[in-house]
């Protein structure tokens, strides 16, 4: 057909005609909507059909159903790369809906499962042993029995304080250690059994991070929480010494303005260790850098009474140091 000679159809995302010589009418349906100029192209969304008016009306009817195959074809293809290219999803396997009868009991249905959204990967636990050896001497002050004199004296309910009880020197020295719980003797025997707490070694290792350099808050948690130190009884970590003597010192109790000095009679360890048994997660921290953050804490945080990280700086401070092969048969 001589009419059909310089019609073109582009079907990369809209159709349109190009006549030669002949004048264009854009249509859609039975709408029209107006001339364009001669030897002109013109582009109509997907869907609209194209006529010319120097056609015949068997031919525009030709034109018009070879569009609209065309274009159903085009429609058709792109669903079939949708389907495809859309990711499978099924509702979960184990569905609950609510019972309709009014009892107010709730049915389980079974449907396909979900593929899991979350991984949980395996925990890569590693366990460390070294020492802590001092450099300086520990002094020791048990709280605890503080707290009993304080609850003593105020806890006897709201407007009603008992008179404080006068403890003697040697009373409040024995009150300062921490007795290991398969100790033989009592506090302050030279054979008896003492331990440091595992909560202040913990909190002298967390201190110790910003230390190391490390400020971001998401990564010192991380650290903090990654690591456990256990313990070898009643929460404490046995502590090996070679000299204990009594210090006695005065202390200014109070702040500001409102000081009072008293005496003080505390435990000195001198020649320590510990030794450390310290749960960690290998996929937070190495063997080696856990025991670089213990050279921190013990040259900048360190334990106990007048520690590094106080004022006076002048106890406390320790190196971690491994474990000897004999040291390691005895467990």
């Amino acid at each position: 057909m001589a009419a059909l000679d310089g019609i073109g159809v582009d079907w990369s995302g809209k159709e349109w005609l190009h006549w030669k010589g002949s004048e264009w009418l854009h249509w859609t349906g039975r709408d029209r909507i107006g001339p364009d100029r001669r030897g002109t192209e013109r582009k109509g969304m997907a869907g609209t059909v194209l006529y010319l008016t120097s056609c015949r009306k068997e031919e525009r009817e030709l034109i018009c159903c070879c569009l609209v195959f065309n274009h159903y074809i085009k429609l058709e293809r792109e669903m079939v790369v949708k389907r495809k290219r859309s990711p499978k999803t099924s509702p979960s396997k184990n569905r609950i809906t609510g019972n309709t009868s009014g009892n107010g009991d709730v049915s389980h249905t079974k449907q396909s499962s979900v593929r899991s959204c979350i991984e949980i990967p395996q925990l890569q636990q590693g366990i460390a042993h070294f020492w802590l050896t001092g450099d300086s001497p520990l002094l020791v002050n048990n709280k605890l029995s503080v707290a009993h004199a304080i609850a003593e004296q105020y806890g006897k309910g709201k407007g009603k304080v008992a008179k404080s009880v006068k403890r003697t020197p040697e009373e409040e020295y024995a009150g300062c250690f921490y007795v290991m719980p398969d100790s033989k003797y009592p506090a302050p025997h030279a054979k008896a059994s003492y331990g440091i707490p595992t909560s202040g070694i913990k909190k002298c290792a967390c201190s110790a991070i910003r230390a190391s350099g490390i400020t971001d808050n998401t990564t010192v948690g991380l650290i903090s929480k990654s690591f456990f130190v256990a313990s070898d009884g009643g929460g404490l970590c046995k502590l090996e010494y070679k000299k204990l003597t009594r210090d006695e010192r005065p202390v200014n109790i109070g702040s500001g303005v409102k000081t009072v000095p008293a005496m003080r009679y505390r435990p000195m360890f001198t020649d320590w260790r510990i030794r450390l048994r310290i749960k960690f997660n290998q996929m937070v921290l190495s063997e080696e850098q856990l025991i670089n953050l213990f050279m921190y804490a013990g040259a900048y945080i360190g334990l106990c009474e007048m520690r590094a990280e106080k004022k006076q700086g002048e106890c406390g401070s320790f190196f971690p140091e491994g474990l000897s092969p004999q040291d390691m048969r005895k467990g």
